[in-house]
């Protein structure tokens, strides 16, 4: 059995009995069909349990309660095999997840393939990195059993409780673990950079030299993501000016190109890491105990850019809390988030004993001077009614390229809730640029 990974960088589970190598048996029909999908269980078995052991049956369903994201396709992945102690047949659940065919008209319409390989390149090149460098730090993300270019196999961890949260809007208590998770990816990042000599982005990883998975994939003139974009600005300008009757609607156009500025890395090594820069509701897992806070994972990496921290703390914040909640509770979470950080960074991998390179009051004052970028990823939030039909393409391609202030106008007409939340992201948005603009 081989795989990309190699064997001392492949994350493992102890088990303490001994499994039975038996015959792999393929299902008609299955996604990952014949010999192919045999090796690739095999792998991510062996991986799981930590020790060699072979598939003896294997189920793979699409999960019908989330079809897929735009970049990837997701199925509910059972796999069967003998316990030599006991004799008795074991399952095991992953969740599996690959890009829609090249043919999806999906994904062709919406998607740079660039975009869809920087998830399989981040898990098959980097992600073992940086499990070496998370030490005592708390998990971040599922973990990853088997990264291939066609497709990637997790552990499932809905079967461990973890959910993501109904309201897009996070208590105090989920924002925290929010920005555990996210402390503890970034100071894997840091500490990775840190032994390594070099900025990340610039860094050539094993045989593979693809350092297109963190360049900039939201903010960008490149591209469908830039086309993009710059409707979802004009979007937000039409908003401003006639639906809201805001001033300064004018000033979005001038906030927009300010934003693709703020989002390059700053100077130098130990200032920047590798963001998640999708930290949408979809992408945050949380598993609820009513005797401790709440756990957090990250999940879905595509969208990964090379920047300061501030930048996930911006989106986080801004997009899962009202301009209220961040009056009376900003303070403490940005030093929580500092507080972790520098426990993770200074306890992670094999030395340990390292500190942060930056203190407290440099980590706020990068975060106010892009904050505006979190703004602008709240303000660009989709409408109900576009993300509740993500499998009709010709429709989303229409409103994703066409004009989406229908859409936006739609919501706002039968939703008063969305409508008060869109009018308070764009004035918050004009508001500060106006700020940053004329200081």
């Amino acid at each position: 059995m081989t795989s990309f990974l190699a064997d001392d960088l492949v994350p493992r589970v102890a088990a303490d009995e001994r499994t039975k190598v038996s015959s792999a048996i393929a299902i008609p029909g299955a996604v990952m069909a014949g010999n192919e999908a045999n090796a690739d269980l095999d792998s991510a078995l062996s991986r799981a349990l930590g020790k060699p052991t072979r598939v003896e049956s294997f189920e793979i369903v699409p999960r019908a309660d989330q079809r897929r994201g735009i970049m990837s396709d997701h199925y509910s992945l059972v796999v069967s095999y003998e316990c030599s102690s006991s004799g008795e047949t074991k399952s095991l659940g992953f969740f599996a997840k690959e890009p829609p065919a090249r043919d999806d008209r999906l994904r062709a319409c919406l998607v740079d393939d660039s975009v869809s390989r920087a998830e399989t390149y981040f898990f098959r090149s980097v992600y073992p990195l940086l499990l070496e460098e998370r030490g005592a730090a708390v998990k971040w993300s599922p973990t990853c059993y088997y990264a291939s270019p066609s497709k990637l196999v997790f552990e499932d961890v809905r079967e461990q409780g973890y959910a993501v949260r109904a309201d897009t809007m996070y208590d105090l208590a989920s924002m925290r673990a929010a920005l555990e998770a996210l402390a503890a990816f970034h100071a894997s990042s840091l500490r990775l950079e840190t032994r390594l000599a070099t900025r990340l982005d610039r860094r050539r990883y094993g045989t593979d030299n693809d350092r297109a998975f963190l360049r900039e994939k939201v903010f960008t003139r490149e591209g469908k993501a830039g086309r993009a974009n710059e409707l979802g600005f004009e979007t937000l300008r039409l908003l401003a000016e006639a639906r809201f009757g805001l001033e300064d609607g004018s000033l979005v156009a001038k906030i927009h190109e300010y934003v693709r500025d703020r989002v390059k890395p700053s100077p130098g090594l130990g200032r920047n890491v590798i963001c998640h820069g999708d930290l949408w509701r979809g992408n945050i897992m949380f598993k609820d105990d009513d005797q401790r806070p709440p756990k957090c994972l990250l999940v879905d990496f595509q969208m990964l850019r090379y920047g300061p921290p501030s930048l996930d703390l911006a989106m986080l914040l801004h997009v899962h809390s009202p301009r209220s909640f961040r009056e009376a509770h900003e303070a403490h979470l940005l030093r929580h988030y500092y507080d972790k950080l520098s426990e993770y960074f200074r306890d992670g991998g094999s030395g340990g004993g390292s500190e942060l390179g930056f203190g407290y009051d440099e980590l706020a004052r990068d975060y106010e001077s892009r904050r505006i970028v979190g703004m602008a990823h709240a303000a660009m939030r989709w409408p109900a009614r576009v993300t509740s039909r993500l499998d009709d393409a010709e429709a989303l391609r229409d409103w994703y390229f066409g004009a989406r202030i229908d859409g936006y106008l739609e919501q706002i007409d039968n939703d008063p809730a969305f409508e008060r939340l869109m009018r308070s992201c764009v004035e918050e948005l004009i508001e500060h640029g106006r700020k940053l603009l004329y200081a």
